[in-house]
């Protein structure tokens, strides 16, 4: 993939932060693609943001929207029609406390890593 598309791919740094503000507490981000290296990029950025967690396999299995996700799509159709591989991976938005930005350098990009001074103009 093309370094100057990173920017507008549908998971990067800048749009977890859009995605965690309009996603409620303990709502689930699903992904799902059929290129390996888009989601091994989505799975980097998303481990990487303070305000999701990883949702394990197992607590998977009883997921309707997890299964549905891989056939539903005319795209998930087409790809096993072609005997493709398909790459999943779900996140739980996560409460915001101070704790949760520790570590991080602030950005003023990142709604949720700033203090309500930085929020000053």
């Amino acid at each position: 993939f093309k370094r100057s598309k990173h920017r507008l791919r549908i998971v990067s740094t800048g749009f977890l932060d859009y995605y965690a503000y309009c996603l409620d507490v303990g709502g689930i981000l699903y992904t799902i693609t059929d290129v390996h290296d888009l989601h091994l990029w989505m799975v980097y950025h998303l481990d990487r943001h303070p305000l999701f967690q990883k949702i394990p396999q197992s607590a998977l299995d009883d997921d309707i929207c997890y299964k549905l996700m891989f056939h539903a799509s005319q795209e998930g159709q087409k790809v096993i029609r072609n005997n493709g591989s398909m790459w999943a991976a779900c996140y739980r938005r996560v409460d915001y406390t101070p704790s949760t930005c520790d570590g991080l350098e602030k950005d003023r990009t990142n709604i949720f890593c700033r203090s309500d001074d930085d929020l000053a103009v």
